[in-house]
């Protein structure tokens, strides 16, 4: 038993410096993006920010360069991509177990008390079940598929594990070849209904499915929302994420567009024409989100049962109905910089208690 638990704290302790690697050098290519080189940190606030963090960590103040680049705002409690990838993010969840309850495959089962796209068929490692779990031949399989194509004309597939960023989610239709499709993801799929979006997320941009992005910690056991986004598509994108050129916008407490839009590298965007008319109600304080106080409840109630992640980001969208649709849970990264872009430091008052909870069983940077 020794034994293995020495095993075990050696794979976490290789896993936490192969994290920490790579998020500093991913964070030093990432700060060329979004970097003004003309634009400085005057001495006193660089000072300020290494006081700040003293007690914790040694730190880059980089970070807070980029965020007074994008954000125009000098806040010492912006929290650097790499201490929070490397660092805050693997204490608050065991990103061991990430991998399988993201396992979009299972959330007819690990989210079943929340509505869900309709799934028509999944595959896991391989082997083809319908939305009950039961098996299926692969003909068996196509065959549903290409008779659901035939009445809802459009469907959608995307990995069922990693497929973070709308990596490698696309449409479907009757035209599309079902067989080459199969070859071509191979396993570890599914395949759903498109949902019908709400009236007004629709008229943001009614190619894509628009998604409402919710950032949550359990602590101190209770449910606290750290940060919530609007991201539309763009263009003739059939989806809302940032690598497809998508945009987002903070929403606030109350479910209030805050108006400023970002696109993938950190600048600001005019509001869409097609927006302009949840700007003119945001003015008047009006322009709430239909169905956005229903997602901040699902988020509360379902993150209470997920104590392995004490920080997740989860993607909804609003239905014709106006009510939430769950789209997927992010388990083993749930986001950090487009949420500081649009909504200031991550963890608010909050950002003492979690760098002394984090750091305190850490060894501190000299």
């Amino acid at each position: 038993m020794k034994l293995i638990m020495k095993i075990n704290n050696s794979l976490e302790n290789f896993s936490y410096n192969y994290y920490k690697k790579r998020s500093k050098i991913w964070f030093l290519i990432k700060m060329k993006k979004y970097v003004n080189k003309k634009i400085k940190l005057d001495s006193e606030y660089k000072k300020e920010i290494k006081n700040y963090y003293k007690p914790y960590t040694r730190i880059n103040t980089s970070t807070h360069k980029m965020y007074l680049n994008v954000t125009g705002e000098k806040n010492v409690r912006f929290i650097p991509d790499y201490i929070f990838f490397s660092t805050i993010n693997p204490y608050l969840n065991n990103v061991r177990l990430g991998k399988a309850i993201e396992d979009k495959s299972y959330y007819d089962r690990t989210f079943k008390e929340l509505k869900r796209p309709e799934t028509i068929v999944k595959n896991v490692n391989g082997v083809f079940y319908d939305k009950d779990f039961e098996i299926l031949e692969k003909s068996k399989a196509f065959s549903i598929i290409d008779e659901t194509l035939k009445k809802e004309k459009e469907l959608i597939i995307k990995p069922s594990i990693e497929s973070g960023s709308g990596k490698n989610v696309r449409i479907i239709n009757c035209e599309s070849p079902i067989s080459e499709i199969a070859i071509e993801y191979n396993k570890d799929y599914v395949i759903q209904k498109l949902v019908k979006q709400s009236p007004e997320l629709a008229k943001m941009h009614k190619e894509s499915l628009n998604t409402i992005r919710v950032e949550s910690l359990l602590w101190r056991g209770k449910v606290v929302i750290l940060s919530t986004l609007l991201r539309i598509g763009i263009g003739n994108s059939r989806i809302d994420n940032f690598s497809a050129g998508g945009i987002c916008c903070g929403i606030d407490e109350k479910g209030i567009l805050k108006g400023i839009f970002y696109n993938k590298k950190g600048e600001r965007v005019n509001i869409p024409e097609t927006c302009n008319f949840l700007e003119r109600e945001r003015e008047r304080e009006s322009g709430k989100l239909n169905g956005f106080e229903k997602i901040i409840q699902n988020v509360k109630e379902m993150h209470k049962k997920l104590a392995q992640f004490k920080i997740i980001g989860w993607d909804f969208t609003i239905d014709e109905n106006y009510e939430p649709v769950f789209i997927e849970a992010n388990l083993e990264s749930a986001g950090l910089d487009f949420h500081q872009f649009c909504n200031g430091p991550l963890f608010g008052d909050l950002t003492e208690e979690v760098l002394e909870e984090v750091f305190k069983n850490k060894k501190v940077d000299k």
